[in-house]
């Protein structure tokens, strides 16, 4: 899905399955849903977005990878778990809403890195064992870890 596109419901109802790929692109004022996993090995990929409400309502499955660039008043809510060697990359937000509402398994990681301003960043549950979340160059953020942190995991 890439162009111009604006004011538009994008529902994935089916999972993303093995190695597949997902890519969107200049969108505005969209929302999307991920209400099935993504599995071992996927991609999806934003770039371009603004003022769009983006949910994974499904786990992030072994190994795959959600990589989010150049959002702009988006709200990002993770309801399921980001699970096992799963990576989660944000990077280049503006005034966005991050929200993790489920666990960060084993072994994840979450980074967030490159200019990023004026973002709420939540952590409303815990981080476990051995995973990673990592922060750079973030200004004018409010960032809260209301749960535990868990053995090995780094912040």
């Amino acid at each position: 899905m890439s162009k111009p596109s604006a004011c538009c419901m994008i529902l994935f109802a089916t999972p993303i399955h093995v190695s597949s790929k997902v890519l969107m692109a200049e969108l505005s004022c969209c929302m999307i849903l991920f209400v099935m996993p993504i599995h071992v090995s996927s991609k999806v990929l934003m770039a371009e977005l603004s003022c769009c409400t983006i949910q994974f309502v499904s786990p992030i499955h072994v190994s795959s990878i959600v990589l989010m660039a150049e959002l702009s008043y988006c709200m990002i809510l993770f309801v399921s778990p980001i699970q096992v060697s799963s990576r989660v990359l944000l990077c280049e937000l503006s005034c966005c809403m991050i929200l993790f509402v489920s666990p960060i398994h084993v072994s994840s990681n979450v980074l967030m890195s490159k200019p990023s301003a004026c973002c709420m960043i939540l952590f409303a549950t815990p981080i476990h064992v051995s995973s990673k979340v990592l922060m750079a160059e973030l200004s004018c953020c409010m960032i809260l870890f209301v749960s535990p942190i868990h053995v090995s995991s780094k912040v």
